[in-house]
C-alpha cells in the first residue's frame, strides 16, 4: 500500500479482497472466467439457482466486481461477475418464494430447524401426507430444501426435496391401487374435484361395494379415494372415513342373526367370491336357514352367508333367492285347504316360542282350515290352523293331520267327469223321471238303476242311489264310502256319505239353503247334503247335486218321491243343517 492510499496490482483484475461468503447463482448463462485475460471457463447454466462459496473478490478495471467461486467440494470454479449471483446469509442459499404443495414420499427423513442442521422432527408421521411449500433454498451442499407448512399454517422446518413429490394442487400425490371398499356412511359427499365441487351423496351408495383405483392424501389431512362403480363409471373422490377397505369384490362383512326361507328353486349357492359353484337351491327350496351375515358385492347384489340347522355352512346365496323370515319358522306360504287331525301326541303351539296351547289327543277327527304353512329350520312343516268360524287356533306339525280334499279327489274322479255325465243327460230321460225306490238296504244295487239302464230290478233310485250312480259312471270308487262306515245300506245310505265325506274331504256347513246360496262357495256338480231334523217323529236326510250355473242360483238335481228331477233345493222333510261338499 502506497502512502497515497493506492496499491499497485499485477493486472487489470485489481486488488484481492478476502472474504467468506455464500452466493446463489441467479443468472442462467453467464460465463465463469479462468483468469482476467478472460479466457472462458464454464457457464452458469449448470449452476443456476445453486449456492457456492466465495473466498474473495476483485473489483476489475472494467468496473465490474468478480467473485472467486468454490463448490462444496472445495474445487475452484473461476471468477463470476457479481451480477450473476446474489450474496446470501448462510450456506442455505437464496430464498425462492413459491406456493406449492408436496406429498411426503420418504418415511424417516429429517426435518431441519435451520441450516446449522439442528434436527427438528422426522417424516415418519408425515409419510404420504400433503403439505404446503412457501419457498425453497438450494443449499451449498447441493440439495434443495423446501420450507414446509401444515394445514394449520404451522411451520414444520426444512425438508430435502428428495423426501417429497411436488403435486399439482392441495389434493396431493396420486397413489395408484386396485382395491375395493364398502361405503359405511350414509350421507357423505362425493367430490368432483379438489376445489370441492359437490358431486353426489353416499345416500344411495350405503353398504354397497365399489372399486378404488387410487387415492390422494389431501393437504387438509384427509385421504380421498377415487371411486368407480361396477360399470367402470368414475363417481368421484370420497373421504376414506366414509368407507371400509375390503379384501375382495365381496365387500364388507355385515354380521347379523336372521332367518330366511329359500324361494327360488334352482339358484346357485357360491363357495366364494371367485364364484366357484357350490350346491343348488333345488334341494333347499322352501326350507329355512340361518343367516349369520351378508356382503353387498361389487356387482351390486347382496349375498347371504347360510347355515343349516346343524350349524353347517352352506355357502353364499344371492338375497333374491330367499325371503326374510321373522324367526326360525321361516316365511309363511299361503294355503287354502282343510285338514283332519289323525294322530295323538302332537302339540298345538300358540307361537314359535313353543308355548303349548293344546294336544291333538282331544282333537282326533276334527277338521281345521289351513291358511298358511311354514317350513321350519328344524326340518318340520307347521300348519296354521283356523276353526270353521274363521278363528285362529294354533300351529301344528303337519305330521299330525291329513289333508281333506274334494269329493272327486277322494272318490277317484273329477268335477269335469261328473259334469260330463250329467250334461250328457240333462235333456233326456236317462236320469230324469226315474221313479223313486223305497225298500230295504239288503241289496244296494237295486237303488242304482236309472231309466237309461237295463236291469232285472227295473228302474228305480233313492236320493243316495242317484248320487252314487252318477259317481260310479264318472269313474268314482264307491268303496271309499261303504268301506269305511259301519252304517247299513253302504253307498246308497246318505248318512254313510255324510260320515265318510266329513271325515275325509273338505266341506262347509250352513244354517239354511239361503245362507249356502249367499256364501258364494257352491259350484255346479258339488254335493249338497241336508241333515235330518232328528227331533221330528219321521225325520230323514237328503242328498243331491248342485246344478246352478252361478253359486247363488237355486237349482238342484236330485231324486225325490215323485222321481228324478231338476228343481230348487229342498228336502221332503225338515232339515237342521246344510252341508256343501265341493268336488275339488
Amino acid at each position: 500500500m502506497n502512502k497515497d492510499g493506492t496499491q499497485v496490482v499485477n493486472n487489470q483484475g485489481g486488488k484481492w479482497n478476502g472474504t467468506n461468503q455464500y452466493i446463489t447463482v441467479t443468472k442462467n448463462n453467464w460465463t465463469i472466467w479462468k483468469d482476467f485475460n478472460f479466457n472462458k471457463g464454464s457457464s452458469t447454466k449448470g449452476m443456476y439457482q445453486r449456492t457456492y462459496r466465495v473466498t474473495g473478490w476483485y473489483r476489475h478495471y472494467n468496473g465490474s466486481k468478480y467473485l472467486s467461486v468454490y463448490d462444496n467440494k472445495g474445487k475452484w470454479l473461476g471468477y463470476l461477475n457479481e451480477g450473476a449471483a446474489q450474496i446470501v446469509n448462510n450456506q442455505g442459499g437464496k430464498w425462492n418464494g413459491t406456493n406449492q404443495y408436496i406429498t411426503v414420499t420418504k418415511n424417516n427423513w429429517t426435518i431441519w430447524k435451520d441450516f446449522n442442521f439442528n434436527k427438528g422432527s422426522s417424516t415418519k408421521g408425515m409419510y404420504q401426507r400433503t403439505y404446503r411449500v412457501t419457498g425453497w433454498y438450494r443449499h451449498y451442499n447441493g440439495s434443495k430444501y423446501l420450507s414446509v407448512y401444515d394445514n394449520k399454517g404451522k411451520w414444520l422446518g426444512y425438508l430435502n426435496e428428495g423426501a417429497a413429490q411436488i403435486v399439482n394442487n392441495q389434493g396431493g400425490k396420486w397413489n395408484g391401487t386396485n382395491q375395493y371398499i364398502t361405503v359405511t356412511k350414509n350421507n357423505w359427499t362425493i367430490w368432483k374435484d379438489f376445489n370441492f365441487n359437490k358431486g353426489s351423496s353416499t345416500k344411495g351408495m350405503y353398504q354397497r361395494t365399489y372399486r378404488v383405483t387410487g387415492w390422494y392424501r389431501h393437504y387438509n389431512g384427509s385421504k380421498y379415494l377415487s371411486v368407480y362403480d361396477n360399470k367402470g363409471k368414475w363417481l368421484g373422490y370420497l373421504n376414506e372415513g366414509a368407507a371400509q377397505i375390503v379384501n375382495n369384490q365381496g365387500g364388507k362383512w355385515n354380521g347379523t342373526n336372521q332367518y330366511i326361507t329359500v324361494t327360488k328353486n334352482n339358484w346357485t349357492i357360491w363357495k366364494d367370491f371367485n364364484f366357484n359353484k357350490g350346491s343348488s337351491t333345488k334341494g333347499m327350496y322352501q326350507r329355512t336357514y340361518r343367516v349369520t351375515g351378508w356382503y353387498r358385492h361389487f356387482n351390486g347384489a347382496k349375498y347371504l352367508s347360510l347355515y343349516d340347522n346343524n350349524g353347517k355352512w352352506q355357502g353364499y346365496l344371492n338375497e333374491g333367492g330367499a325371503a326374510k323370515a321373522s324367526g326360525a319358522q321361516g316365511t309363511g306360504f299361503s294355503m287354502n285347504k282343510s285338514v283332519l287331525v289323525i294322530k295323538n301326541g302332537y302339540s298345538i303351539w300358540s307361537g314359535f316360542n313353543w308355548k303349548e296351547k293344546a294336544r291333538t289327543n282331544s282333537l282326533i277327527n276334527k277338521t281345521y282350515q289351513v291358511k298358511w304353512y311354514y317350513k321350519h329350520m328344524n326340518g318340520s312343516t307347521y300348519y296354521s290352523l283356523y276353526e270353521s268360524n274363521g278363528k285362529w287356533f294354533g300351529y301344528v306339525n303337519s305330521g299330525a293331520v291329513r289333508e281333506r280334499r274334494g269329493v272327486a279327489h277322494y272318490l277317484g274322479t273329477s268335477r269335469q267327469r261328473v259334469l260330463n255325465e250329467l250334461n250328457a243327460h240333462q235333456n233326456d230321460r236317462f236320469y230324469l223321471g226315474t221313479p223313486f225306490r223305497l225298500a230295504g238296504f239288503s241289496n244296494p244295487e237295486m237303488f242304482l238303476v236309472p231309466n237309461g239302464v237295463s236291469s232285472p230290478y227295473g228302474p228305480g233310485m233313492n236320493c243316495t242311489g242317484f248320487v252314487a250312480t252318477v259317481t260310479r259312471r264318472s269313474g268314482g270308487n264307491l268303496n271309499r264310502i261303504s268301506g269305511i262306515t259301519s252304517g247299513v245300506g253302504g253307498y246308497v245310505n246318505a248318512y254313510n256319505w255324510r260320515d265318510a265325506l266329513m271325515r275325509n274331504t273338505e266341506y262347509y256347513s250352513f244354517s239354511s239353503i239361503d245362507a249356502l246360496l249367499k256364501s258364494g262357495k257352491a259350484q255346479k256338480g258339488d254335493l249338497i247334503y241336508l241333515e235330518a231334523m232328528f227331533t221330528d217323529p219321521f225325520y230323514d236326510c237328503h242328498i243331491g247335486i248342485f246344478w246352478g250355473n252361478r253359486s247363488n242360483e237355486n237349482r238342484f238335481w236330485h231324486q225325490v218321491i215323485d222321481g228324478n228331477k231338476i228343481s230348487h233345493i229342498y228336502s221332503g222333510t225338515r232339515y237342521s243343517k246344510v252341508y256343501l261338499f265341493p268336488q275339488d
